[in-house]
């Protein structure tokens, strides 16, 4: 009968989610359908498993023991894709489910009785300040977890391949303790050789990677160098930037990076040489000559160079360039649209290997 009530359940999980598919099949790649549906399936299928592991008799310890194991559950069926999203791992999710999953069903029940009582006088004002303490106390808790140590285990990078193997030998590892069958120990262990070979084919191709990148951040002008676990970034951010986080902190981790330098575009260092031009400045970088253009002058000076970055709507027709020699030339987001499309399509024109930031994207180039 238990057997027959779980066939039911994942049957009915099918079925919900062939419905929500069919209304958007592109859900099936937004990460909360994948993680949410993930979750449901690792509770229904691993916390009894779990749960029988131990039979606490008295009622408070049992009640820590079921949400220790709905946690448990919870995170078997959803870390390879989370390690494969977010780079991560929190060491003591354990413990903050304790606290938070109970509190959430409070605050959860707390905001449904604020709108169901909007219509009597004081009671939703009295519930909404007793929900809104409740929710900082949780985030407290939350930012005490956190900030215990050895919390995170961060910058993990896997593949989709990766995570491919990782619920593959989750699976026979499944079937080897249901039928103690010795192939399914033999394919678990090939699934682990796999992620291992992946692990450090990767790690050679990013000792020997070496290129330069140009990012869409609109209005502020980069440029990145990477070599091996190394990245130089030219421009205005900083570490603190959101913007660091937000478009470069991911990339480092995908590309192995473990050492950043920050650096001006005025700036020489040891890292990068460079001239500053009244209109320009001039990089150089393993034998490469990187101009970027920062302002419109008229009878204006530009030296040869192996790429051209030109920022800030400084140059609106390649005439503009003079007699500028150059292999590449890279128009950035600092530019406006309208002038970004009117010189890509004057270099497309004329057979100029091109590359618009707005257009095509962020630039990633060897060099």
């Amino acid at each position: 009968e238990a057997m027959q009530k779980k066939r039911n359940f994942y049957n009915t999980l099918g079925i919900s989610a062939c419905v929500i598919l069919a209304y958007d099949p592109f859900l099936l790649l937004s990460v909360s359908f994948q993680l949410s549906y993930l979750a449901v399936i690792g509770i229904v299928f691993f916390h009894p498993k779990i749960y029988q592991l131990y039979a606490p008799k008295n009622r408070f310890i049992d009640a820590i023991w079921q949400l220790f194991c709905l946690s448990m559950a919870a995170q078997i069926s959803t870390f390879p894709i989370s390690l494969y999203y977010f780079h991560q791992f929190p060491m003591y999710f354990w413990l903050a489910n304790l606290v938070v999953v109970p509190v959430a069903t409070f605050m959860l029940q707390g905001s449904l009785l604020v709108v169901l009582t909007s219509f009597v006088p004081f009671l939703p004002n009295i519930l909404g300040f007793l929900t809104e303490k409740l929710i900082y106390l949780n985030n407290l808790f939350v930012k005490f977890v956190q900030n215990l140590p050895f919390s995170l285990l961060n910058n993990i990078d896997i593949s989709l391949s990766e995570t491919f193997l990782m619920y593959l030998a989750m699976i026979f590892l499944i079937l080897l303790f249901y039928f103690k069958e010795f192939k399914y120990a033999i394919a678990v262990f090939v699934c682990v050789i796999g992620i291992s070979f992946l692990q450090i084919s990767k790690f050679f191709d990013q000792n020997k990677q070496s290129f330069f990148t140009i990012f869409d951040l609109k209005k502020t002008p980069n440029l990145q160098f990477l070599e091996s676990d190394k990245a130089v970034l030219i421009g205005e951010l900083r570490p603190e930037d959101y913007k660091v986080k937000n478009n470069f902190k991911n990339f480092w981790i995908k590309k192995g990076v473990s050492n950043v330098v920050f650096t001006h575009f005025k700036e020489n260092s040891s890292e990068i040489l460079a001239y500053n031009g009244k209109n320009y400045e001039l990089f150089v970088r393993n034998g490469k000559k990187f101009l970027l253009v920062k302002q419109k002058e008229k009878n204006q000076f530009l030296p040869d160079a192996d790429f051209v970055i030109v920022s800030n709507n400084s140059v609106k027709k390649l005439a503009d360039l003079g007699s500028t020699q150059f292999k590449m030339l890279i128009i950035d987001a600092s530019n406006s649209l309208y002038y970004a499309k009117k010189l890509k399509q004057e270099a497309d024109s004329l057979q100029i290997s091109c590359h618009s930031v707005h257009e095509q994207g962020a630039l990633v180039q060897d060099f």
